[in-house]
């Protein structure tokens, strides 16, 4: 699943490029964050077991809960 870490890779890359490839790869980053953002809602929604909680965290949907 992309996740935010994707639209940052590819928005440091627009920071070092010149002319209309900066502005593309802008472009594509706010895509990539936009997609982000509607995994990490459908991945919260889904249900985890004894009150463990769905959390997107590297690229992957799992259910994380506190220490124990």
């Amino acid at each position: 699943m992309i996740d935010d870490s994707d639209g940052d890779e590819v928005w440091i890359l627009s920071l070092f490029s010149r002319g209309w490839w900066g502005i593309l790869l802008l472009a594509i980053a706010c895509v990539l964050w936009f997609i982000a953002a509607n995994n990490r809602v459908e991945c919260e929604a889904k249900t985890c077991p004894a009150g463990e909680h769905a959390k997107l965290l590297d690229h992957e949907c799992v259910c994380v809960g506190p220490p124990r």
